[in-house]
Order: structure tokens, then sequence, then C-alpha cells
């Protein structure tokens, strides 16, 4: 955050900026911008935490697990075409906010997989004998809300790229279309950051309050 501050007073005082701010005078291509960090964040974020849900606890190894996220790849590809392609008919606004709630919809679902965490239960899987996540299925309580959530990610992406370029000056689509990937990559690697420390100061408050200190 520091080094993101210091290289906006940087651009503000150069002669030839590397990434003019009068990009973001624009409402519409600002809106776009914050709006694709903020689901890139909750993007890379899902993708970290289930795939420690479907390893650690329904006991899948990394091939399976790169597997079991096939569908998600695909789903994403061919929701931005069809969508591309519906931006003539509909306004990429509409297709970026039904995209938005539909993510929305399948990250809320993600939580809903209830867990043996019985005492019983994790000795059995820390000796071998089974997952914590037995009782939960990937293609009931997982894979259903993949699809979904490619669905509404590959509509949030296809609505959101004309923002990225709207009423650009010819000399600043090239910085305009850097943005766009730049956003996604600082949405990612952010988002990510904030959540799995929030994960973790969770946890190391869950064990102070168990060993009461």
């Amino acid at each position: 955050m520091a080094m993101l501050v210091i290289f906006v007073l940087i651009e503000r005082r150069a002669a030839h900026p590397l990434l003019p701010l009068r990009i973001f005078r624009n409402r519409v291509r600002a809106g776009g911008y914050l709006a694709l960090t903020l689901a890139m964040a909750s993007m890379f974020a899902m993708f970290y935490f289930l795939t420690l849900f479907v390893q650690q606890i329904l006991g899948y190894s990394p091939l399976r697990t790169g597997v079991a996220f096939l569908p998600f790849a695909l789903g994403i590809v061919v929701t931005a075409t069809v969508a591309g392609r519906a931006m003539t008919r509909i306004q990429p606004r509409i297709i970026a906010g039904i995209g938005t709630l539909l993510a929305a919809f399948s990250m809320a679902m993600f939580s809903r997989p209830l867990v043996n965490d019985s005492p019983a239960a994790a000795v059995l899987a820390a000796t071998g004998g089974a997952t914590v996540g037995g009782n939960v299925s990937y293609w009931g309580q997982v894979f259903p809300y993949l699809i979904t959530m490619a669905v509404g990610m590959g509509m949030v992406l296809a609505g959101l790229t004309p923002a990225s370029l709207h009423r650009l000056a010819p000399q600043d689509t090239g910085v305009g279309s850097g943005l766009f990937n730049a956003a996604q990559q600082l949405g990612g690697s952010g988002g990510l950051a904030v959540l799995s420390r929030r994960r973790l100061y969770r946890q190391g408050g869950d064990i102070t309050d168990r060993h009461g200190k």
C-alpha cells in the first residue's frame, strides 16, 4: 500500500508519467477498475481457500484438485465469449451486475458445507482413517457453485472490459488496457493477502480462547 501511494505521488509530478492520472477522471473507467479489483480479490481468495478445503477436508490429491477446478476454467471462457457477443443487445453494466450477483451467491454457498469436526472425527482423520469432510459431496456442494461462480466471473470480465477503454483518447488506449490487467493482479494479490491474514488472525484468537490465555 505504501508503495502504491509513493507511485501515485511520483506519477503526479512526472512530466511524462507511466500512468497518466487523467485516466481516472472518467467515472465509468474509474468505477470499472475498482469493480474489477474487488472482483479479482474475491476470486483469487476463493481459489486459495477452496483449494485448501478440497485438499485438506475432502482429502483430494493435488492432481485431483486441479482436475476438479477444470470446469471453472471452461465455464469462464465459454461465458465470457457468450457475454461478449450479448453486449450488442444488453448493456455491459447489466451483464457485469448480474455476474457480480452470481459470484456473490456462489461464494455464500461455498461457506455452507458442514463438516464433522467432532473430536472423534478429528482423531480418525489424523490417523489416516478418514477425512473430516467425508460427509461433504464435491458434486453436490462444490461443483454446482463452481459453475455459477465461473458464469458470474465470465460475465463480470466481459462487462467490465469495455469500461477500461470507455471514452479514452487514442494515445491512452494502451495505458487503459494495461491498467485493466494490472487491476486484476493488484486485486488478486491484495485480496488474498488481506483475507488470508484475517483468517490467520482469527485462528490465533480461537487458539488463545481455547487455552484461556
